[in-house]
């Protein structure tokens, strides 16, 4: 079966390929009878390496306009895994009236490569055995849903089955693994003997003579010419025999020369540390090649790994809190001479020890903008070890008091500096609880904030969206004897949101923070610590680590595309401790940059909520999605969220799910960046759990 791909909107037509005239190109899929309705079809697909894999997102586009569950949509939406290791797969619900395929490959504008392999329909008896294969409790419930007459909640749940979990990654990888296509898909889309170049620089001391030559004999094969081997050696010290002395790349320099050599070469050319007996895949140097040529703004690139079992790393979009305060970056990346240049002048004429996969500072790292580092999501390093070790994922013991009013405790890796060291004024926070009812909650609420806060210049403000209850009414009378507490009623018809905007606007304070009734305070630092993350200049909303009081971990920040509702990476129950696992592992237990936050305990400077307009008053959403589109919001003025999973909050349950309400006008609010969150990885399910795709 021929499946073509005709540009829709916003697509042209190249020699080769296409060409994306804006973040959000549509190309229409001619494939005949494969995309009838009303049954499961496996869609599997392919993307030019020199393309950053993005999810796809599959739009089915409805007969006469005609939506199966309201009048609103003349589509669908489906977000499909990226092809991050070249192919991508598929597997899902054709709707009944369906009318024809869209897809869009890419948000980014400029050239791309995109190539539907294959389209077949699936039987409800094979997806119930595949999933079966899979995940037989998810195939379970997809079963008992079918049986109960709930066939939508059924295809959702079997959609969701065609996943593995993160530990099977080499099943997985080679399920979706293709040559490289160096005449089609993969053609060069700049001179390559023409380029920049790629300046790797190795110690072979750390290896041996076999996995030196295992190394240079991986660089030899690499398709993209024109790279340098530098092979390091300290200072005083005989370098031996050298490995392949023909090739005229690789040469021996002493340790103190390097800062002379990168003197004298080209500003955006690139470099590479890199420890023997790492092997570059083939495709991997030109993969940093066409990204750097096309992205000279960016300094620093970095990809996805593979360890000495086959088992792939795969890492999550860029945070500064988190790489740059440990190993966690890898090996795989590679930084412009211009950036490294500047690292080693500020060490010039010290006797300086380049750190194990990475010639930068972290100081130099974090402080790096976004927009100066890209995530390749590609799988370009096979390492001579099985990755980041367990004593990686362990926090270290300590803890760092910054002085000053107020005191801030703070653990050492999350390197941040001493704001509030030389504050001229006393900082103030105020506590917003929203509240319907809920009397009990509320007193325990109260009572948890006055006995395990230290911090004392706060003040709580009570939103009570019309609560009815003879105990909730009671309660706020006395209250209201209390100097720290006011309430603020809801005249009648005003939405939450609006509420909380006004209850923000009502008094000044230096940071805010909405709780949910029946929060309970477990660190008596919390706000010194939330305080501390809401004045620095590039933070918004700030999330917590939230407890059930059986110590099970909730939801507190989110991954956009997420269905139904979005969900948290469940980076701290992976019970298995294997390669995959521990990157996430580690970062779910340090400080570092999400999407959106929330879930139950929102904070933010109250300067910068004013400044966003506060939450959005229309539409009604649901509490997620509501802090989900602020942080958004406050994302595109530049303000980062972050989760301090440091700061320990309980609440006896999530939240109450609201279905899908307002699932449709966030994902059209926020496409560009609903369709694929940049602190997650394209190639993982959207459904909070550590699998792939």
């Amino acid at each position: 079966m021929t499946v073509s791909l005709i540009p829709e909107e916003d697509v042209e037509t190249r020699r080769q390929g296409f060409q994306a005239l804006s973040p959000r190109p549509w190309l229409r899929v001619e494939a005949g009878r494969a995309l009838a309705g009303g049954r499961f079809v496996e869609i599997i697909y392919s993307a030019s390496f020199w393309d950053i894999p993005v999810r796809p997102v599959f739009r089915f586009c409805l007969q006469d306009g005609l939506r199966e569950t309201s009048r609103e949509e003349a589509f669908i939406d489906r977000l499909a895994p990226g092809p991050v290791a070249g192919k991508g797969l598929w597997r899902g619900f054709v709707p009944e009236n369906c009318d024809g395929l869209l897809i869009s490959p890419t948000n980014r504008p400029g050239p791309f490569d995109f190539r539907i392999l294959s389209i077949r329909a699936i039987s409800l008896p094979e997806m119930f055995r595949g999933a079966w294969t899979r995940d037989p409790r998810r195939a379970g419930t997809a079963l008992l849903r079918q049986l109960i007459g709930q066939r939508q909640k059924a295809t959702a749940v079997l959609e969701g089955s065609s996943v593995l979990p993160l530990a099977q990654s080499r099943s997985w990888l080679a399920e979706r693994v293709r040559p490289f296509e160096v005449g089609g898909l993969d053609h060069p889309r700049f001179d390559w003997n023409n380029g920049l170049t790629i300046h790797i620089v190795l110690s072979p001391g750390k290896g041996n003579k076999a996995t030196l030559a295992t190394s240079i004999e991986a660089l030899r094969k690499q398709i993209y010419p024109l790279w340098t081997l530098t092979l390091l050696f300290p200072d005083g010290e005989d370098s031996g025999p050298l490995p392949a002395s023909e090739d005229p790349r690789i040469n021996v320099l002493a340790r103190c020369l390097l800062p002379d050599l990168f003197a004298t070469l080209p500003a955006a050319d690139l470099v590479i540390e890199m420890e023997a007996g790492d092997e570059w895949m083939d495709h991997g140097l030109a993969c940093f090649t066409e990204a750097a040529i096309r992205h000279p703004e960016v300094k620093l690139f970095y990809g996805d790994e593979e360890n000495e079992s086959g088992h792939v790393l795969l890492k999550p979009g860029w945070s500064p809190h988190f790489f740059a305060n440990g190993p966690f970056l890898g090996r795989a990346f590679a930084t412009r001479v211009e950036s490294l240049r500047q690292s080693l002048q500020k060490d010039e004429g010290k006797d300086r020890e380049l750190p194990a996969g990475s010639p930068f500072g972290r100081d130099w790292l974090h402080a790096l903008s976004g927009a100066e580092i890209l995530p390749l999501h590609r799988i370009l390093l096979r390492r001579n070890d099985e990755g980041f070790p367990e004593e990686a994922v362990r926090l270290k013991e300590g803890e760092k008091v910054l002085a000053g009013r107020p005191a801030i405790v703070l653990p050492q890796e999350n390197g941040l500096a001493d704001e509030l060291e030389e504050r001229e004024t006393n900082p103030s926070v105020m506590i917003i609880l929203p509240v319907r009812d809920g009397a009990e909650k509320l007193s325990r609420s109260i009572a948890s904030i006055y006995e395990h806060t230290a911090f004392d210049n706060y003040s709580i403000l009570i939103v009570d969206d019309e609560s009815v209850e003879d105990d909730t009414k009671h309660l706020f009378e006395l209250v209201r004897k209390d100097r720290l507490i006011s309430i603020l009623h809801n005249p009648g018809g005003v939405g939450i949101a609006a509420l909380c905007n006004a209850a923000a606007a009502r008094r000044r304070a230096d940071m805010i923070v909405f709780l949910d009734n029946g929060a309970e305070i477990l660190d008596s630092d919390w706000l010194d610590r939330l305080l501390a993350l809401a004045i620095q200049p590039d933070i918004g909303a700030i999330g917590v680590r939230l407890l059930t009081p059986s110590g099970a971990v909730l939801p507190s920040s989110f991954i956009l595309g997420a269905s139904p509702g979005q969900v948290e990476v469940a980076g701290t129950t992976c019970a298995d401790d294997v390669p995959e696992n521990r990157l996430w592992q580690a970062r779910a237990r340090r400080l570092h940059e999400a999407a959106a936050v929330g879930g139950g305990c929102f904070a933010v400077a109250r300067r910068k909520f004013m400044l966003t307009g506060g939450f959005a008053p229309a539409p009604v959403l649901p509490p997620n999605l509501r802090e989900s589109d602020l942080c958004l919001r406050l994302a595109a003025k530049g303000y980062r969220a972050i989760l301090d999973p440091s700061i320990r909050l309980q609440l006896d349950a999530p939240r109450a799910s609201s279905g899908s309400a307002g699932e449709e006008w966030f994902a059209r609010q926020w496409f560009d960046v609903w369709r694929d969150d940049p602190c997650f990885h394209p190639g993982l399910v959207l459904d909070g759990a550590l699998a792939l795709g």
